[in-house]
């Protein structure tokens, strides 16, 4: 099996890349192989150290468990229970290693200019200062404190054989990139976003807190309708946080008002007209629909006999340029490709179809009309008073 991983660092954030990607190939005792893939998005200040600490952590756990404690002949081997109890395990790891971080946060730190700081879109020098309160703050002359509060997402795939295990937080994505024998393309996402968009996470934090954009005490906590979850005068700070999702990794102060690093985990047994696995972070999955990103694979591999190597890089910068052309500036973009299989080179036909797209609100019906020379996707933006 062929696979690779490439990181685009964009534009938005000058020269700063808070992605990060691994991608391992471990032998069992049988012989065979099982790949460890996982792409990152660190957020907020320190989140480039989160995600590459956080990542690290699960591939080494994951490792250990195959190769040293469980030991199996095949991942099949591996009852379920145990391959869920795995990822979870991982994930616990990865957040306690994370909020240990918080202790360590060094006492001046670079970080790209916020649209306060237009200026310039270098690096501006931020310092570590203590509140009375006990709250770490990074501070600049030209803005008021920002909170020390980080984290990342986390999609995780473990593949051998025909098995692929996987464990997400947040709102990168995982997809299964299928061919028919008419050559059709069609993807299946294995991950569902966690965001206030979602019912269930919606329902899940008013539960523990008992409250729905009302004040809980001094502190107010708002699940927006842009899919944000909002707090203010955290940690005694008159500006509020604002977090893109409801699970992720770190986040020591969001942590209380439901933010969780627990991830959804699924089994999935690919079939034969499954060719290819994509984990992306959103700067790929903002710019491309996940059939529109199986599609672009799928024809750079089996069509022009691209390498897997050469076919994630061109997929992350295409995402890119067409951030850059829409937005202007383009987010950190990175994904990992596994071709499971190189069927037999078919012609790819253009298939315009009905497709049923879950979003906020219902059922979008959307036409979607694909051919090997167009590859089209929707930018979107959101903007918060302070996102991290």
């Amino acid at each position: 099996m062929e696979a690779a991983a490439y990181s685009a660092v964009g534009s938005k954030y000058g020269a700063l890349n808070q992605d990060h990607v691994i991608l391992r190939k471990i032998g069992l005792k049988s012989g065979g192989e099982v790949h460890i893939a996982l792409v990152m998005d660190g957020h907020g200040m320190l989140g480039e150290v989160a995600a590459r600490a956080a990542g690290v952590c699960i591939a080494e756990y994951i490792e250990t468990q195959l190769t040293k404690k469980l030991n199996p002949g095949t991942l099949r081997d591996v009852p379920a229970r145990k391959l869920k109890e795995m990822v979870n395990t991982g994930f616990q790891k990865a957040h306690e290693e994370v909020i240990g971080l918080y202790g360590r946060a060094p006492p001046e730190y670079r970080f790209p200019a916020p649209a306060l700081l237009e200026e310039t879109r270098s690096n501006t020098s931020f310092r570590l200062e203590t509140l009375e309160g006990g709250a770490n703050v990074y501070v600049h002359p030209k803005m008021g404190p920002r909170l020390v509060e980080f984290g990342t997402t986390a999609s995780l795939v473990i593949f051998g054989g025909d098995l692929a295990v996987v464990g997400h937080v947040g709102d990168s994505d995982v997809i299964v990139g299928s061919l028919d024998g008419d050559g059709f393309v069609t993807a299946t996402s294995m991950t569902t976003p966690h965001s206030a968009f979602s019912t269930h996470e919606r329902f899940r934090i008013a539960e523990l807190l008992s409250v729905d954009e009302e004040e809980d005490g001094h502190v107010n906590v708002n699940l927006r309708e842009d899919g944000y979850l909002e707090v203010s005068n955290l940690g005694g700070l008159t500006t509020s946080v604002a977090l893109g999702m409801t699970r992720a990794i770190g986040h020591k102060h969001l942590e209380e008002f439901g933010v969780i690093s627990r991830p959804d985990v699924r089994l999935y047994d690919t079939g034969p007209d499954d060719v290819v696995l994509v984990l992306a972070t959103d700067g790929v999955w903002d710019a491309m629909h996940p059939r529109d990103a199986a599609l672009f694979v799928l024809t750079r591999v089996l069509t022009e006999g691209d390498s897997a190597e050469a076919a994630v890089k061109d997929l992350c910068d295409s995402c890119v340029g067409m951030q850059e052309r829409e937005l202007g500036a383009a987010d950190n973009t990175s994904a990992v490709l596994l071709c499971l299989k190189r069927p037999e080179q078919r012609k790819t036909k253009t298939n315009t179809k009905r497709t049923d797209v879950d979003v906020p609100g219902g059922m979008m019906h959307v036409d979607t009309t694909v051919t090997k020379a167009t590859q089209r996707g929707s930018v979107c933006s959101s903007s918060a008073e302070y996102m991290i």
